[in-house]
This record gives C-alpha cells, sequence and structure tokens, in this order.
C-alpha cells in the first residue's frame, strides 16, 4: 500500500519514494522509471528496491534507564554486534503503472473544463490491504449524526442522512419505532435516551424529535452542556424555544439556548411533511458540519510555525 508518491520527472525519466508494505512488513521503495506518453495514455514502467524490516526476530534492542541501548541475542541471552540488530532486508521490484487522462471538454458532451485521470493497477494483495485499509478509515472519520426519536419525523431523517456520507445513529425509547430503519444506520434501544449524548463524537451533531417534550429538554439540556458539537437541533416552535429557555433556568442551569436550532429545517418552507423536513435539517446539518470542520482547519492552520 502506497503511503507517499512524489514522483520527480525529467525527460520522460521518473524517480519514486514511496512508503510500502508488502506481506504484511512495513518498509520504503525506491525506484527508476520511464514514461511513455501518446493519445493520453502513459505508461511507465518502473524497477527499484524494496527495503524493510527482516524476518530474524532473533536480535532484540534493550533499552537501559540511562538511555542507552544494546542488541541482544535472545537466544543466550549475550550482547551482540548491533548491526545484528538492524535486521532490514531488501528485495528487488518491478512493476507496470498505466494512467489514462481524459479532458473534460466539448469533444466528450462535457462543458465544465478539467480532466480526470484513471489509473489501472494490478489488484495485489498488498493493494487490496491498501484500499480496505483506506475504507475503513473513511468510514470511520466520517461525521457522526444521532437522531433522538424514531417517530415520523425521526424515521424519514435516518432515511435522508443514511444515503450521505455520514455515520447515523438513531435513539428511541419504544422497541417497535426502530423497526424497518436503513440498514446502515446504528440504532440504541434505552430507557434514558439522554444519557446516550456523551456517546456523540467530537464535532458530531444531535438532532432532538421525540414524541415527548420534557424529554426534548432533557436530551438538549445535556447536548448544550457539550462544547464539540456542531448541531444542536430540536423540532418545534418559537413557543417551545420560549418554554425550553425557561426550563433551564427553572432547573439552574449554567447552559443557555443560544447554540440550539429550533425551529429546525429554517423558517423559508412552510412544509411540516416529515420527508420536507428531513430533507431541509439533512442540508441544515451537513451545512453546520462542515463549518465546524472548515472553523477546526483553520485553528489549528493558525498555530502552525
Amino acid at each position: 500500500m502506497t503511503l507517499l508518491a512524489p514522483s520527480a520527472f525529467a525527460d520522460g525519466v521518473m524517480l519514486e519514494a514511496n512508503g510500502a508494505r508488502a506481506q504484511d512488513r512495513w518498509g520504503g521503495e525506491l525506484g527508476l522509471g520511464y514514461a511513455l506518453d501518446a493519445g493520453g495514455f502513459s505508461i511507465r514502467p518502473i524497477g527499484g528496491v524494496f527495503v524493510h524490516a527482516g524476518d530474524d526476530d532473533r536480535y532484540e534492542r534493550d533499552t537501559f534507564r540511562n538511555g542507552q541501548s544494546r542488541c541482544r541475542d535472545t537466544e543466550t541471552g549475550q550482547f551482540a554486534s548491533d548491526s545484528k540488530c538492524t535486521n532490514l532486508d531488501v528485495k528487488w521490484y518491478a512493476k507496470l503503472e498505466a494512467t489514462y487522462t481524459i479532458p473534460l471538454g466539448p469533444e466528450i458532451g462535457q462543458c465544465c473544463g478539467g480532466r480526470t485521470v484513471l489509473r489501472f493497477t494490478k489488484v495485489t494483495q498488498a493493494v487490496a490491504d491498501g484500499l480496505q485499509t483506506r475504507l475503513k478509515r473513511a468510514k470511520e472519520d466520517q461525521p457522526a449524526v444521532f437522531i433522538f426519536g424514531a417517530g415520523h419525523v425521526g424515521k424519514a431523517l435516518a432515511q435522508a442522512l443514511s444515503l450521505l456520507p455520514l455515520s447515523v445513529s438513531v435513539v428511541e425509547t419504544r422497541r417497535h419505532e426502530l423497526d424497518g430503519m436503513p440498514g446502515t444506520v446504528a440504532t440504541h434501544l434505552t430507557p434514558m435516551p439522554e444519557s446516550m449524548v456523551a456517546s456523540i463524537p467530537m464535532g458530531g451533531a444531535a438532532i432532538i424529535v421525540t414524541h415527548d417534550h420534557a424529554l426534548d429538554f432533557m436530551i438538549a439540556g445535556q447536548a448544550l452542556a457539550r462544547t464539540d458539537l456542531s448541531y444542536i437541533g430540536m423540532i418545534g416552535s418559537k413557543t417551545k424555544r420560549a418554554t425550553f429557555a425557561n426550563w433551564l433556568a427553572r432547573d439552574g442551569a449554567t447552559t443557555t439556548p443560544d447554540r440550539l436550532v429550533l425551529p429546525i429545517g429554517g423558517t423559508l418552507v412552510k412544509d411540516k411533511r416529515p420527508a420536507v423536513i428531513a430533507s431541509l435539517v439533512a442540508a441544515e446539518v451537513l451545512c453546520a458540519i462542515y463549518q465546524s470542520q472548515t472553523a477546526k482547519t483553520v485553528s489549528n492552520q493558525e498555530y502552525v510555525i
């Protein structure tokens, strides 16, 4: 699996340096190739060396309290030459890479401009493992959205959000309401939905659409106590928002409803059908998550020296 593929070209000659994995061993590739280009096709035969940790586990390095280390023979217990612990293997490799570049223009009925590149690679076990790792990491990195309540609106939300690159969970107190959820949606049956707020990953979203106003308020109170969620929304009206503000004050909460989106889905479209509400809220949540991720990226860049 290639981790990093910097390549340098000079009159068709290509030099590459990659982090790679073969037979469960991580190492580095250093190769030299030649690029042959014609009519959008590019063929690159490449050969080089793959340097990786060897298979000999007999020698290990011991580190002492003073920070120094020595190479030791695990079979005899005696110290050995430091070169024994280097344990590097070098193997030759050869491969053939091919790409086809397609201009996105009038010739193929496109008017947006730019170009797309198709890369052809033999799917070895290492390539397959790399793809599986990338897919798994991409899924794990998907923003989390927790829907509290699986009534008509909750079901419509689960359906709409399940089509997006999000990790969607539905929390309910009623078992039968969780029937028929999309296969990619996680379900949680619990008598205390508010306790699930703590399970929302950082940067996630909470959408509160339960059948009980008091339960809505408890969930929203827990969500507002967190400062790392990108979106907190509750179904309802301006009257419900005022009632919730009074509930917070009466409960002695230190949080305010300032970050709470209520009503959800905006006020432009006056349509109460669950599918319409779900579409509007899905767009609202995506925008909030995107803005949160962008703000976090900018904040991190500000501290890069």
